[in-house]
């Protein structure tokens, strides 16, 4: 139990399949200039601190679905906008994060916000720690950095190539 997560531990949404598990794999859209700058994940720190980040929970999804929801609204709001493709990562890694290395309090929730359209929808947020000193900027600056290489990572991947739900022919096996 993560007690700095309280929104981890019972289901957010009526949308949602279930609350996130630790094994599922979490999707982020790098959307030019959004969410993509110089080869760099942004992570926006107000949303991080709202607990807002938008990302998506592939298992409950295709890639198709997820361009869908995600990208075309997006790009109809501003078609100056470039779909660069996705990186991804387990819940786990995230979940892993510590705001003080060998802390035993996580820097990041992961929630789930499933909407009527799309149930793969989730949450992305810092977490908030029982000791009030962990809220310091440079700590949470540091674990918003190890985020950022827990997506990196991977790679870049096209959606068609990214681990979604297994509904064509073209998408990744799990864990590759």
């Amino acid at each position: 139990m993560r007690s700095e997560c309280q929104c981890e531990l019972e289901q957010q949404s009526e949308h949602s399949p279930s609350v996130v598990g630790d094994d599922e794999r979490i999707v982020f859209a790098l959307i030019d200039p959004l969410t993509f700058e110089n080869s760099v994940a942004r992570f926006s720190k107000s949303q991080l601190k709202a607990g807002t980040l938008s990302i998506c929970r592939s298992d409950h999804c295709s890639s198709d679905e997820a361009h869908e929801a995600i990208v075309a609204p997006l790009v109809a709001k501003d078609p100056t906008r470039q779909d660069l493709g996705v990186y991804w990562a387990t819940c786990q890694e995230i979940r892993s994060i510590m705001l003080v290395d060998g802390g035993g309090e996580g820097a990041f929730c992961v929630a789930d916000d499933g909407l009527a359209h799309y149930p793969a929808h989730a949450h992305l947020g810092y977490s908030q720690p029982t000791d009030k000193k962990h809220l310091q900027g440079n700590l949470r600056e540091t674990a918003r950095a190890k985020l950022a290489d827990a997506f990196r990572r991977r790679g870049i991947h096209a959606w068609a190539d990214a681990p979604f739900r297994q509904d064509n022919d073209n998408n990744v096996e799990a864990g590759a």
